[in-house]
């Protein structure tokens, strides 16, 4: 079984324009598939309440098991001018949460200076895939890598169904503006669905660095690989 798409980091970037309307439809008219690993309800034995956090963009939280990290409610995000940073927020649903949504509110800095509209949330959708092998990264899979759930698709839905015992990543894309004051700006994040009504608080630190448009860019080539001299900052 090949490795199904791209990684969360990769898939956050891809897009070089401006936020959508968070009220997109999902590109992705499809049903999530059973975990080949199958459920693990045990797992989920005191877990009264959905919980509602900040996760790490580095983990792909799996769909069968609560979410095991310490809860936290807000987080802090630094970037340059005209770069793109994210966050991951995760809930895990002991019972059944019908349209759950996450909305991304301003940026507001202490001052009341406001970078509206920067932000969007996109849930997380879970692929089937197998363990990557770093001695075998392509081609036919040896029998003794089973299949398993991966936390992969960024899903542009407005809301989300999430089934009882089970957890559902949110991933978070801010996209600074190049001519945004530098400074610390915060922006609401509300969590919301039925049985759910969380608000969790992201924090932004706006450096006075600018990152060169694209365009901007320059490239050559050493020893038959490709090598992205990083521009001077600009400001």
């Amino acid at each position: 079984m090949k490795k199904l798409l791209a990684t969360l980091p990769l898939l956050a970037l891809l897009s070089c324009t401006g936020i959508p309307p968070q009220h997109a439809l999902s590109h992705f008219d499809w049903t999530e598939p059973a975990d080949p690993q199958g459920e693990k309800p045990e797992t989920w034995n005191g877990v009264e309440k959905p919980i509602v956090t900040f996760g790490s963009t580095d983990v792909r939280y799996p769909r069968a098991t609560p979410c095991a990290a310490a809860v936290t409610d807000q987080t802090t995000l630094t970037g340059w001018r005209g770069e793109k940073v994210s966050a991951q927020a995760v809930i895990s649903a002991p019972a059944a949460v019908g349209g759950l949504t996450c909305t991304v509110g301003d940026f507001v800095a202490d001052n009341g200076a406001k970078l509206p509209g920067i932000a969007r949330a996109r849930f997380v959708k879970y692929v089937v895939s197998d363990r990557f092998l770093t001695d075998q990264p392509c081609g036919a899979r040896p029998e003794n890598n089973p299949a398993h759930l991966e936390a992969d698709l960024l899903d542009e839905a407005a809301s989300c169904d999430v089934p009882a015992r089970s957890t559902r990543p949110v991933w978070i894309t801010v996209d600074i503006p190049r001519d945004a004051t530098p400074g610390r700006y915060t922006a609401p994040v509300a969590v919301k669905g039925e049985g759910v009504a969380e608000t969790l608080t992201l924090h932004l630190n706006v450096t006075e660095r600018t990152l060169p448009a694209p365009s901007e860019w320059t490239y050559t080539s050493t020893c038959g690989s490709i090598r992205r001299p990083w521009p001077a900052p600009k400001g």
